[in-house]
Order: structure tokens, then sequence, then C-alpha cells
């Protein structure tokens, strides 16, 4: 016998994320913090633990770091539950926020004042003194949820009137920026994206560009230089408690203060420290997501 009122009701999909009220209080006895690719290098494994030891000794809970391979796993694991607090770039922050609710609390601050941008570079033999040179070539791209591997550069060409989806022979995204430079290096593609890590009043050729991860300095010019990124985000899912939202802000806040902690944010998140979030940052990516569709 069916009970009244329940005959007819549509029975709905279970969703991971649609938790009963109080259960991630009642069973918040350990934090799971995700971060991205950039932390499977061999370098970044002791950082790993050293930062998991650091924020469970602040926050008297433990802590376990997951990586992720992708920016969509990443992703998926803020998304799914599997993980309460997330390392996310620009685009996958504000991606997750639309669709998940997930909550902005702290900004990487990036060392020695660095300002973080964008670059379409070309082989330092090539050919090709500006970007209408490249009509009809090939260009690789690293991921769509990538800011300086892929959005920014698109709002760069949309701005000087080029428009990538035709400018282009081909648009290759290799999923990573060591084989975006690889691309470049053999010829598979004629220019590529990557990031600059440039410190004012340098020359942006001279400020940390992502392809000497791969090969020399010199090897590689950049065409074209974007405006300033955001930082990257540290950011919650909208059920972890407010309580724990704050104190895991104040131990962030505070881990650059000691000379491990220091060490820990430079080598794990490549930063300086960390500040309070601030939400109206992030415009310019959603305005770059908008042009990628």
């Amino acid at each position: 016998m069916v009970p009244r009122g329940v005959a007819g009701r549509r029975k709905s999909r279970y969703n991971p994320c649609r938790r009963p009220v109080g259960a991630v209080e009642r069973h918040m006895k350990r934090i799971v913090f995700a971060t991205g690719p950039i932390a499977r290098t061999p370098t970044r494994r002791q950082p790993r633990r050293a930062f998991a030891q650091l924020l469970s000794a602040a926050l008297g809970l433990e802590v376990v770091v997951v990586v992720a391979s992708t920016y969509n796993e990443l992703a998926g694991l803020v998304h799914r539950g599997d993980a309460h607090v997330a390392w996310l770039p620009p685009a996958v922050y504000v991606r997750s926020c639309q669709r998940d609710g997930v909550q902005l609390l702290l900004e990487t601050i990036r060392a020695r004042g660095s300002v973080f941008r964008s670059a379409l570079f070309v082989r330092t033999d090539a050919s090709f003194q500006s970007i209408e040179d490249l009509a009809g070539h090939a260009v690789a791209w690293v991921d769509q949820n990538s800011c300086s591997g892929y959005l920014f550069p698109r709002i760069s060409l949309f701005d000087r009137g080029v428009d990538p989806r035709t400018h282009f022979r081909r648009e290759l995204v290799l999923g990573s920026h060591e084989a975006v430079v690889r691309a470049v290096e053999v010829g598979t593609a004629s220019v590529g994206a990557t990031y600059i890590d440039q410190v004012p009043g340098e020359d942006a050729r001279e400020s940390h560009p992502g392809w000497t991860m791969e090969v020399e300095l010199d090897e590689m010019r950049p065409l074209m230089v974007s405006d300033p990124i955001p930082a990257d985000t540290i950011s919650v899912r909208p059920d972890v408690p407010a309580q724990v939202r704050e104190d895991l802000s104040a131990a962030l806040l505070s881990m650059h203060a000691t000379e491990e902690g220091a060490e820990v944010i430079l080598g794990l998140f490549g930063a300086e420290r960390f500040e309070p979030g601030r939400i109206e940052d992030y415009e310019p990516i959603r305005r770059a997501i908008e042009l990628s569709c």
C-alpha cells in the first residue's frame, strides 16, 4: 500500500551536492583540500605534505590534500563534495561559483609583487612580427579553463579585432603549458599561449615566461601580452560551516608569518602570502568566459 501523499510524486534524482542541513557540521572531522595539476610535480610533493601538516595543526582537524590531474577534475571534486576547500584558478572559481555557489575565501599574492599575464609567443627565429602575420597558422592553447593559456589571450585578440576562430587555421588544446611550448618548439603550432610572471619595471621577455619550463629563455619571444589576470583563489563549498571558514581563513592568512609557512606557500602555490578575496576582482573572468563561448 502506498502511503497517503506519496502516490504521484516524482522521485528526485540524487544530487551529491544537495546534503541535509547540518550534515557537514556533524561530520567535520577532517578537511579535504584540493589543488590543481601544477601541484603534481615532484618538487611540490614535500610542500604538499608540509602544507597539510601546518594547516592540520592550526585547525585541530585532519587535513588531506588531493591533487587533480586537470582543471575539470578539480572542479568536479568541489562539485561532488569530494573536497571542502580548494585552490582554484580564476576561471574555475567563477564557473564553480556560478554552478555550485562556491564562495571566495582568499586570493594568492604572487612573490615579489609580480603581475600574472598571458603571452602569445613564437620561436625567436620565426619571421612573424605581429599577430596579424599569423593568419592561417596553427595556435596551441592550454585548456579552456586556463586564463593565461586560453581565456585572456582570446580577450586580447578580440580587443584587437582579431577573431581567433577564423584567424587561425587550427586551434589545438593540448592540456598543459609544457605541451604548448613543445608544440611551438617542433612546429606543430606556429604560436602558443602561456603565462608571464611579470615584475613591474621589467621587460616582458625577462619576466619568467612559461616557456622556460621546456626551453631556454631566448628560444622564444612574446608577440602579445595580455592585461593582468586576477589571482588564483582559495575557495570553499557553501556547506562548509561558517566557523570552519573563519578558522581556515585565519590559519592561511597567518601562515606566511613563519619561515616554514612562507616556504610552503611559495613551494606549493608560487605565492608570497594570502589576502582576503574580493569578488569584484573576477569580473574580467566572467567577460572572458562569455567571449570563449
